[in-house]
């Protein structure tokens, strides 16, 4: 490689180039006198092939530069180091490894190996960025939607405040208004002021309450926005945002906003939501070269695609579906919200969603037309079926006029007007009082008034005689159930009687009292046997035998109290002597251990250490043993004895104060008194008291058993009581207990006997009754049938032929009713009547309905051809309407749209997606499907296919190509953690082509981020900038 003429153009590029070795030269960037960048070219055409060989390099090359305290500090962020090779890299797959390995190191520097073939390439990128013809005005596809839409009066589509059924009825409702617009011009200087000079400082405070600055905000050329998620650095962006456009998406028209700021050149400006839609309209104009006639501000949108990447736009595309499914539609719709911005997106779905439910509407008027033709046929067919109807309520009148005639109807009817629903209803109710001629079917004769009352009266008088011997009946047969009854159970007294043996009966009477008498007995000694104690004797109470037994309570309370003393006193010089042994002992144990010492020091275990005396061998240690185990433990061990001796007495006295309380408990039980009974004497009575209750005890068991054997056999005092007691006293055997079986057995006999005579009577009063009975039932019809039933169908025809007596009485109000005339045929010429009175109803309802059917029918048709014509309208504004979108949606569409700004856009946006992204394994193609391309062989890419990185360099390449084209525009550009999903080597050469487009392109750059490494990158990579760079670090605080 010729390093002469490398050498003249690196001079020619830069302020001054050394040769730091053979083939090595070094050359610095600088901007306005301040170091930019340091830039290494090694010409030699050789790689170092190890990670060690090239550790050596660096030292050698690089490290007396990197390390000069002289150089600035931020130089050494912004080295690069490029190998230059005379070979291609693709024909060795060696040199490609190499490669990769060289500049995936971090040490030093920033590491490129190119050819040398791309040295010129290279050496002219690297102060220079990619430029654009204007084509903007070509590019804002919401003005001609707004255009079309306008010229076809369907400017309430661009009204994204609306709802889509609200439009929908508003095109149906009202013919298209087509808009005349005249293009309007406000705010023309402030226009020309904003992008006239960079910001110097902006004023927040009427704006967001993040970030919280109550002073302005000073800016400069660069400008980091330093912070935690949440401080504010995205509404910071969106108050800039506000200055040019007035409006942004986060921001409530509802509410008054206003951004104060300073322009570099002193000026200052203000832009406020209550500017007219003009001043934004005007701004549009001037620098994006858009008109759209729509009533909105889309300043915002057109902002948002040049000036404003936003952390959403660039996320679009870094979480595109992994999956080839969905994968072509996520490209499109991203790369549209991308290029032609978010309010483009949403109004192109909207126009869809309108036409689609016009087309929607369109089917249903269709539908309803259609529904409302069928009817309005249906409806002129019935109107002339009606008017051809005859009348012929006439002939059913002269019926009915006859019918009544028949009756003898009393109040006349002249014409058929006069029949109402009254006389209908009035003769349904003769019809219903007579109804009950149809229950008389036991007469077979003409039922006339007459016969009637004639029958009632039979009826009466049967029935009435009929019940009275049914309650003799019932009476005698109750008396007759009880004396059966009564005869059985004598009949039952008399077979159990004889089988009783007297002598048994008498024996239990006997035992049965006896017992009685026991256990009465025994419970008079219930409460002083329970009050003995368990155990006495007079053994126990030697001493006391003389003693009354309040006096030997006193004594032996008095000898108790004293054993407790004592029994405390002596545990008490126990304790006392126990301590003093304690002591003794460890005393005598340290002593016998200070002697074992001072024998083990002097080393003689026969001299005393105490006084020296002379001791036969081991005599003097077995004396220390002895002295420290020889104690002595009388003292303890006598007390120790007494104590026992003591506590023992105790339990005796008190022992014996419970035998003295319970014999003194026993006297009082038989109500002797304690202090006049000696002891001897108490035990004594209690002893023969206690005998005694055994003997009531045995005798007791042995009476129960007794009478026990007796039940076993089926006789019990129970049973004898209750034969002896029929028909007598309850308590008659109770009191008396005496018993006779056999004047039992001759009593009941004779009751036996009487009971029969009198059954026997009552047999005969029932079967005379019903003779009688039978008799009258015969003459009245009801022979052969129970008596209830009898009875149940005599009050039937009773209550029948009265209620059929009652409805001829009040039907002769308004019959003529003789005693001749039959109920029969009346009811049946009454039920006829009615019959002719509904059908004259009908009819006349009929002929008036028909009235009111045909006036109905007339304004029906009426309307329904008032409807159709309507219908017909609207499907006509709809058909226009549909036409007019679907021209939109065919031939401008937003696919269509976004495919001629990639055109547009692409090849700019592949010379920074080159400078920017590596390794340069692709490029940008025109395609929107798929707007990637292999280098190597051409192939096409979906970003579905590749890494998130990639494809966040793919968005900010197409941004800043679509920012390149702005040449009448704002100078700015907003970047809102743009990087955050790359990696840190493409993070690198996205900054060193923002820090060229600072220099070369006049745009005052705002870099929000919440990362402090890239934040602490790009304080670096512009530190050459000085005063012009603002590092704004905000916090909640």
């Amino acid at each position: 490689m010729n390093l002469v003429r490398v050498r003249g153009q690196l001079e020619s590029k830069f302020s001054n180039v050394d040769e730091l070795a053979e083939g090595v030269f070094r050359s610095i960037r600088r901007s306005k006198g301040k170091d930019v960048a340091a830039y290494i070219f090694d010409l030699n055409g050789k790689l170092p092939d190890t990670e060690a060989r090239l550790s050596l390099y660096l030292d050698d090359v690089l490290g007396h530069a990197y390390f000069d305290e002289k150089a600035s500090a931020d130089l050494r962020w912004n080295n690069y180091l490029y190998f230059v090779l005379e070979n291609n890299l693709e024909n060795s797959q060696a040199l490609v490894n190499a490669k990769i390995r060289i500049e995936a190191d971090r040490a030093y520097a920033r590491k490129y190996v190119i050819c040398e073939a791309d040295f010129d390439q290279t050496l002219e990128q690297l102060d220079s960025v990619a430029s654009s013809p204007n084509i903007v005005a070509n590019g804002d596809v919401i003005q001609v939607w707004a255009n079309k839409l306008s010229n076809a009066g369907l400017q309430i589509v661009l009204d994204t405040d609306r709802t889509i059924a609200d439009t929908v009825r508003i095109i149906c409702s009202s013919a298209p208004k087509r808009s005349n617009r005249s293009t309007k011009v406000s705010g023309m200087d402030k226009s020309s002021l904003l992008v006239s000079s960079h910001l110097k400082n902006i004023d927040l405070s009427k704006f967001r309450t993040f970030p919280k600055k109550t002073e302005p905000i000073r800016l400069g050329r660069a400008n980091l926005i330093f912070g935690a998620n949440g401080v504010g650095k995205t509404s910071l962006l969106e108050g800039i945002e506000f200055l040019f456009c007035g409006a942004n998406r986060r921001s409530s028209g509802d509410q008054y906003l206003k951004v104060n700021a300073t322009l570099a050149s002193g000026s200052e400006i203000a832009t406020a939501s209550s500017q007219v839609l003009t001043d934004f309209k005007t701004r549009q104009r001037l620098w994006y070269g858009g008109d759209d006639a729509s009533r909105r501000n889309n300043l915002p949108n057109q902002f948002a695609r040049f000036n404003f990447l936003n952390t959403d736009a660039a996320a679009e595309l870094s979480i595109l579906p992994d999956t080839d499914e969905g994968g072509v539609q996520s490209n499109t719709n991203s790369l549209a919200e991308l290029l032609s911005g978010h309010e483009a997106t949403l109004l192109w779905r909207r126009i869809e969603s309108v036409c689609k439910s016009l087309m929607d509407s369109k089917r249903l008027t269709d539908a309803e037309r259609a529904a409302q033709v069928a009817e309005k046929k249906a409806k002129e067919l019935e109107l002339e079926t009606l008017e051809l109807t005859p009348t012929q309520s006439g002939a059913a009148f002269a019926i009915l006029t006859r019918d009544l005639k028949r009756l003898g109807w009393r109040t006349s009817i002249d014409k058929k007007e006069d029949v109402d629903r009254a006389l209908a209803d009035h003769l349904a109710e003769l019809t219903s009082l007579l109804g009950v001629v149809r229950q008389l079917d036991w007469l077979d004769e003409p039922i006339t008034m007459p016969l009637l009352e004639q029958n009632a009266k039979t009826l009466l008088q049967g029935l009435e005689k009929v019940r009275a011997l049914n309650w003799d009946i019932e009476a005698t047969e109750r008396s007759r159930r009880i004396s059966v009854s009564r005869w059985l159970e004598l009949q039952a007294a008399e077979q159990e009687i004889r089988e009783i043996s007297a002598e048994a009966a008498e024996d239990l009477v006997k035992q049965t009292i006896e017992l009685e008498s026991v256990e009465r007995g025994l419970g008079v000694m219930l409460k002083p046997i329970s009050s003995l104690p368990e155990s006495y004797s007079l053994e126990n109470l030697a001493g006391f035998h003389e003693l009354t037994i309040s006096v030997a309570k006193e004594k032996i309370v008095l000898r108790l109290t004293q054993a407790r003393i004592s029994t405390t006193e002596t545990a008490r010089r126990l304790s006392e002597v126990s301590a003093r042994q304690t002591m003794l002992a460890d005393l005598l144990t340290q002593l016998r251990n200070l002697a074992l010492a001072t024998v083990e020091h002097t080393h003689s275990a026969d001299v005393c250490p105490v006084c020296g005396s002379q001791f036969k061998a081991g005599e003097l240690l077995s004396r220390i043993e002895s002295l420290a185990a020889s104690h002595s433990e009388s003292q303890g061990l006598e007390l120790q004895r007494q104590l026992s001796t003591l506590k023992n007495e105790c339990e005796n006295f008190n022992a014996l104060e419970v035998q003295v309380d319970r014999l003194g408990a026993f006297l009082e039980a038989l109500q002797i008194r304690s202090d006049k009974t000696l002891v001897v004497e108490a035990i004594r009575l209690a002893s023969s008291y206690k005998a005694q209750h055994q003997d009531f005890t045995r005798l007791q068991s042995e009476l129960k058993s007794r009478i026990s054997s007796y039940e076993k056999n089926g006789l019990t005092l129970e049973k004898l009581i209750r034969l002896c007691s029929i028909e007598r006293d309850e308590n008659y055997l109770k009191e008396a207990f005496s018993l006779d079986l056999a004047a039992e057995l001759v009593r009941i006999r004779e009751l036996l006997q009487n009971s029969g005579e009198v059954l026997n009577a009552l047999n005969s009063s029932i079967a005379d009754t019903e003779d009688e009975m039978n008799e009258v039932l015969f003459q009245m019809g009801l022979n052969n049938i129970s008596i209830s039933d009898a009875i149940e169908i005599g009050s039937s025809r009773e209550r029948a032929i009265l209620a059929a007596l009652e409805g001829c009485v009040l039907a002769k109000n308004s019959l003529e009713i003789s005693d001749l005339t039959d109920i029969r045929d009346l009811h049946i010429s009454l039920e006829a009547a009615i019959l002719s009175v509904e059908s004259v109803l009908s009819l006349l309802e009929v002929e008036l309905l028909s009235g009111a059917k045909l006036l109905t029918l007339r304004s029906a048709i009426s309307q329904l051809k008032a409807s159709l014509s309507e219908k017909s309208t609207i499907s006509l504004r709809l058909v226009n309407a549909i036409e007019a979108l679907r021209e939109v949606l065919e031939n401008h569409s937003l696919d269509t749209a976004t495919r001629d700004m990639i055109i547009a856009t692409h090849s700019v946006a592949d010379k920074i997606f080159g400078r920017i992204h590596s390794p340069m394994e692709y490029r940008i193609a025109p395609d929107p499907k798929e707007p990637l391309a292999r280098r190597d062989n051409g192939g096409p890419i979906s970003l579905a296919k590749v890494s998130t990185g990639q494809r966040a360099a793919y968005a900010l390449s197409i941004f800043l190509a679509m920012n390149a084209q702005l040449k009448n525009g704002p100078k700015v550009l907003l970047l809102d953690d743009p990087i955050s999903h790359i990696d840190d080597f493409n993070a690198l050469s996205f900054l060193d082509y923002l820090r060229n487009l600072v220099i070369h392109s006049n745009r005052q750059v705002f870099f929000a981020t919440a990362d402090e490494k890239i934040a602490g990158l790009f304080a670096h990579k512009f530190g050459f900038l000085g005063d012009e760079l603002h590092t704004l670090e905000l916090s909640r605080a």
